[in-house]
C-alpha cells in the first residue's frame, strides 16, 4: 500500500498513473465480482489499492447526496460522473459493500460531470431534481443501470424517468430538468473536487484515503476492516 498525506490538494506525484490504473479497471472489476460472489475474503495480510491521505477528510462529506446511519464511523464519498464508463462499473461493488457493512457505512455520491452544457451536466442536475422531490437515489441507479439516455434526447428521457421512480410533482421536475442555470450543489461538489485534486472519475474517499479508479467489492472490504480495526 502506498499513501502520500495532503492537505485541501495533492500532486500526483509517486501515485499511480490514472491511465494504468483505468486501463486495468476492467479486469479488476470482473475478478473482484466472481471473488465477492463466490464468497471469497481477503487474508487480514491483504491490502487494498494505492491511496494517499487527506488530512481534511471530513469536510468532503459536507454535501452531496447521503445515504447510511448517522455518525457511521466509515465514510465513503464518491465523485462521479453518470456517463462515465468506470463509475458504472464501479456501482456493484458499492452495492455490495453498502449492504455488507450496512450499519458502519455512510455513502456520499458528489457530482463531477463534464462542462455544464455536456450530457453528463444535464443528468447531474436531473438526479438534483429528483433529489429535491426525495427520490435520488432511485434515479441515480436509474442512470447507472441505463443507457438510453445516452442515445436519445436526454431531457425527454429523464423525465420518463421521474415518472418511472415516483417523482410527486412531474410539473415542478420537468421545469428542474429542463432549466439551463448552473446548479448550486453540482457547484460545489465540482469546487470540493477542485479543492480536493481529484482529476477525474471515479474517486473514492473512504474516510482519509484517497482512491483514483475503481476498486473492487474486495478492495473495500480490505479498507472497510482496516479502519473498523483502528
Amino acid at each position: 500500500m502506498s499513501s502520500k498525506r495532503i492537505g485541501s490538494g495533492f500532486s500526483l506525484e509517486r501515485f499511480a498513473d490514472v491511465a494504468t490504473i483505468l486501463a486495468g479497471a476492467s479486469a479488476v472489476v470482473i475478478t473482484g465480482l466472481v471473488l465477492w460472489r463466490g464468497g471469497v475474503t481477503p487474508s487480514p495480510d491483504e491490502t487494498a489499492s494505492a491511496h494517499i491521505v487527506v488530512e481534511n477528510w471530513e469536510s468532503y462529506s459536507a454535501g452531496g447526496q447521503s445515504r447510511g446511519p448517522a455518525g457511521a464511523p466509515i465514510t465513503i464519498v464518491e465523485f462521479g460522473d453518470y456517463q462515465c464508463r468506470y463509475c458504472r462499473e464501479a456501482e456493484p461493488h458499492l452495492a455490495a459493500i453498502q449492504r455488507k457493512y450496512s450499519t458502519s457505512i455512510a455513502f456520499f455520491y458528489r457530482h463531477l460531470p463534464l462542462v455544464a452544457e455536456s450530457v453528463s451536466y444535464t443528468a447531474a442536475r436531473a438526479a438534483e431534481c429528483a433529489g429535491e422531490q426525495g427520490v435520488f437515489w432511485q434515479f441515480h441507479e436509474r442512470l447507472f443501470s441505463s443507457r438510453d439516455w445516452q442515445t436519445e434526447d436526454p431531457k425527454d428521457v429523464f423525465i420518463r424517468i421521474g415518472a418511472d421512480v415516483g417523482v410527486e410533482d412531474d410539473v415542478a421536475f420537468r421545469s428542474c430538468v429542463q432549466s439551463t442555470l448552473p446548479v448550486p450543489a453540482i457547484t460545489e461538489d465540482l469546487e470540493a473536487a477542485e479543492q480536493l485534486g481529484v482529476p477525474g472519475t471515479p474517486a473514492f474517499l473512504v474516510n482519509d484515503r484517497l482512491f483514483m479508479g475503481v476498486l473492487d467489492s474486495l478492495a473495500f472490504d480490505v479498507t472497510a476492516r482496516e479502519i473498523l480495526r483502528q
